[in-house]
C-alpha cells in the first residue's frame, strides 16, 4: 500500500504522496491496483495521472464511482471495479 494524499506525510507507517505524480517518480514496479477514496469530481482531474501510472485496475469504492473516468479507462485497458477495497481483502476477492 502506497498512500496517495495531499494532507499526509504518513499513513500507517508508509510514507504518503501528495499527488499520484510525485508518487511515480519514486516508484520502479508497475503499479497493479489504485484504489479511488475520493468523489468524481476530484478523479475527474486525476485522470491523465491515473493514465499515466498505467495500473491494471482501478478500483472505485462505495461514493467515488465516477462512470465517465471508469470508461476512459477501459478504453485504454484498464480494469474498473466498483467496490468495497476492504470487502474485497477480507473475502479474498481483492
Amino acid at each position: 500500500m502506497i498512500p496517495v494524499r495531499p494532507s499526509l506525510k504518513e499513513l500507517f507507517q508508509a510514507k504518503a504522496y501528495a499527488t499520484l505524480t510525485d508518487l511515480k517518480q519514486d516508484i520502479r514496479e508497475p503499479v497493479d491496483t489504485i484504489t479511488m477514496y475520493v468523489n468524481a469530481k476530484v478523479s475527474t482531474l486525476m485522470e491523465k495521472e491515473i493514465l499515466a501510472l498505467k495500473p491494471r485496475r482501478v478500483i472505485f469504492n462505495p461514493g467515488a464511482e465516477n462512470d465517465v473516468l471508469a470508461k476512459t479507462l477501459r478504453d485504454q485497458g484498464v480494469e474498473t471495479v466498483n467496490d468495497c477495497s476492504w470487502i474485497l481483502l477480507r473475502a479474498g476477492r481483492f
